[in-house]
């Protein structure tokens, strides 16, 4: 078969299927299998493709059409321009969580000890590592198998990282200049600790960041610690935390 014809098969049966983007996953899977780029369709359409990779591509046709996530079929996720291993164990770092990153350049300085809580494949810290120069980064996480797929690709992005398995800061020690926390499985209101010095927390609302300061009005049942300068959060992950909104009336929290 040619490649534009097959490429035209794999974008029939995942439309069928109901994939959103079925154009598009169909010709990243054709690219990925037959080591091609996005010019190869319009330029050697017409060429033939090698009976095993047709098969290749027909497999993997029949998998994103029972709904498995693109990502985990090609095994990877590009994230701020790097590509991350990825597979069921890890959650597929997602585009907005870019902003997540740049957020937090904001405020990195070389040299910084920067803390990823429920780090998964470890994109966002090692995304940090990569674009800032001499910072020590710890990625923590609950799972031991997304722990060493973090492991695994910070060895191919040639980066050093620490990882440990804890449930939230129960195993953290030292200080730490940044935190960032963009997601957890399960929080318990009671098991996360505002920090002394934690005067500022970012946090996500839409297409928009927002920078309020912390409260007297945090729960009482939180415990301060002098551990972190700062964490920076998604919204919908502050609410989980918390379990109370934000309010942009709140005053700051003085030392």
């Amino acid at each position: 078969m040619i490649y534009k014809a097959l490429y035209e098969w794999g974008a029939g049966q995942l439309k069928a299927a109901g994939i959103g983007e079925a154009a598009l996953d169909a010709r990243l899977l054709l690219e990925e299998i037959c080591a091609t780029d996005r010019s190869y369709l319009t330029v050697h359409g017409e060429e033939p493709v090698a009976e095993e990779k047709c098969r290749d591509y027909q497999e993997a046709i029949g998998t994103r059409s029972r709904h498995v996530p693109l990502q985990h079929i090609l095994g990877y996720q590009e994230f701020m321009g790097l590509k991350f291993q990825v597979t069921r164990d890890v959650l597929i770092p997602r585009q907005d969580t870019e902003t997540l990153v740049e957020e937090v350049m904001r405020y990195l300085h070389d040299g910084m000890r920067i803390l990823d809580m429920c780090t998964g494949s470890g994109c966002i810290l090692l995304s940090l590592l990569r674009y800032s120069n001499r910072c020590q980064g710890t990625g923590c996480d609950l799972s031991g198998k997304a722990l060493a797929i973090a492991r695994q690709n910070a060895g191919a992005l040639g980066l050093e990282a620490d990882f440990i398995q804890s449930d939230l800061f129960e195993k953290v020690t030292g200080k730490y200049a940044i935190t960032m926390i963009a997601k957890a499985w399960e929080v318990r209101r009671d098991a996360f600790e505002i920090f002394e010095g934690t005067n500022e927390l970012c946090y996500h609302a839409g297409d928009k960041w927002e920078v309020n300061s912390l409260a007297k009005e945090l729960p009482e049942t939180l415990e301060v610690r002098k551990t972190y300068d700062r964490i920076i959060m998604r919204l919908d992950t502050a609410r989980e935390f918390f379990g109370i909104p934000f309010k942009k009336t709140w005053l700051p929290w003085k030392r």
